[in-house]
């Protein structure tokens, strides 16, 4: 991952108190390593929390967020931007997602 990208994910953990939270988010998107214009899917995306982190490194991604709580992509609603898709949608069924998209 690119050294501003690791300084940019830094700062947006910084008022993370809960520090296994705090590891274990810096961890996931480490290893997910976004490239710009990538596709990621969000599925069970509760309030957006990986999705905000992801949509404020400064790298131009295609993402989008599923759950099956309303409640909770209410909340993702209010704390992203409107151009992130979220969609109600079930994982123990068929997503709404076609094959390799």
């Amino acid at each position: 991952m690119k050294k501003f990208v690791v300084k940019k994910l830094d700062a947006l953990l910084t008022n993370t108190g809960d520090m296994a939270l705090k590891r274990r988010a810096k961890k996931i998107i480490q290893e997910l390593d976004p490239q710009p214009n990538e596709k990621i899917l969000d599925i069970g995306c509760g309030d957006g929390y990986y999705l905000y982190l992801l949509s404020n490194l400064g790298i131009q991604l295609k993402l989008t967020g599923s759950d099956y709580d309303l409640d909770g992509l209410k909340n993702a609603r209010k704390n992203l931007s409107k151009k992130i898709p979220l969609i109600q949608a079930d994982l123990m069924k068929t997503l709404p997602f076609k094959n390799n998209t």
